[in-house]
Protein backbone atom coordinates (compact mmCIF):
# COMPACT_ATOMS: atom_id res chain seq x y z
CA UNK A 1 0.00 0.00 0.00
CA UNK A 2 2.62 2.17 0.97
CA UNK A 3 4.52 1.62 -2.28
CA UNK A 4 1.71 2.17 -4.34
CA UNK A 5 1.64 6.09 -2.83
CA UNK A 6 5.09 6.61 -3.49
CA UNK A 7 5.05 5.35 -7.35
CA UNK A 8 1.98 7.12 -7.73
CA UNK A 9 3.47 10.44 -6.06
CA UNK A 10 6.39 9.82 -8.16
CA UNK A 11 4.74 9.23 -11.17
CA UNK A 12 2.60 12.32 -10.82
CA UNK A 13 5.74 14.62 -10.19
CA UNK A 14 7.41 13.29 -13.22
CA UNK A 15 3.93 14.33 -15.06
CA UNK A 16 3.94 18.09 -13.65
CA UNK A 17 7.63 18.27 -13.92
CA UNK A 18 7.32 17.11 -17.76
CA UNK A 19 4.43 19.92 -18.23
CA UNK A 20 6.48 22.84 -16.98
CA UNK A 21 9.49 21.95 -18.71
CA UNK A 22 8.07 21.48 -21.72
CA UNK A 23 5.67 25.07 -21.79
CA UNK A 24 5.89 26.81 -25.26
CA UNK A 25 6.91 30.18 -24.55
CA UNK A 26 5.13 32.80 -27.19
CA UNK A 27 7.60 33.60 -29.75
CA UNK A 28 7.23 37.27 -31.98
CA UNK A 29 5.51 35.04 -34.67
CA UNK A 30 2.81 33.68 -32.65
CA UNK A 31 1.17 37.23 -32.65
CA UNK A 32 -2.13 36.19 -34.24
CA UNK A 33 -2.43 33.61 -31.36
CA UNK A 34 -1.76 36.34 -29.02
CA UNK A 35 -2.90 39.84 -29.98
CA UNK A 36 -2.96 41.50 -26.06
CA UNK A 37 1.10 41.33 -26.59
CA UNK A 38 1.06 43.65 -29.42
CA UNK A 39 1.54 47.70 -28.29
CA UNK A 40 -1.76 49.45 -29.62
CA UNK A 41 -1.07 52.21 -31.69
CA UNK A 42 -4.01 54.91 -32.12
CA UNK A 43 -3.90 57.03 -35.20
CA UNK A 44 -5.58 59.92 -35.64
CA UNK A 45 -7.63 60.59 -38.79
CA UNK A 46 -6.53 63.44 -41.05
CA UNK A 47 -8.87 66.50 -40.20
CA UNK A 48 -9.51 69.71 -42.10
CA UNK A 49 -10.12 73.20 -41.38
CA UNK A 50 -12.91 75.20 -43.29
CA UNK A 51 -15.06 77.98 -42.03
CA UNK A 52 -17.80 79.27 -44.27
CA UNK A 53 -15.69 81.41 -46.55
CA UNK A 54 -14.02 78.25 -48.18
CA UNK A 55 -15.31 76.65 -51.39
CA UNK A 56 -16.48 73.37 -50.40
CA UNK A 57 -16.40 72.31 -54.61
CA UNK A 58 -12.96 73.13 -55.07
CA UNK A 59 -11.61 71.42 -51.52
CA UNK A 60 -14.06 68.05 -53.00
CA UNK A 61 -11.77 68.38 -56.20
CA UNK A 62 -8.17 68.72 -54.60
CA UNK A 63 -8.53 65.89 -52.44
CA UNK A 64 -7.43 62.37 -53.59
CA UNK A 65 -9.89 60.06 -53.33
CA UNK A 66 -6.94 57.00 -54.08
CA UNK A 67 -7.27 54.70 -50.64
CA UNK A 68 -3.33 53.75 -49.67
CA UNK A 69 -1.71 51.35 -47.55
CA UNK A 70 -0.53 53.85 -45.06
CA UNK A 71 -3.98 55.05 -44.33
CA UNK A 72 -4.63 51.46 -42.68
CA UNK A 73 -1.56 52.14 -40.31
Amino acid sequence: MNNKIITGALILFLVIALLVITKKEPKKDDVLLSPTLQPSIIVAPKTYTLDSSTDLKKELESINPQVLDNDFE
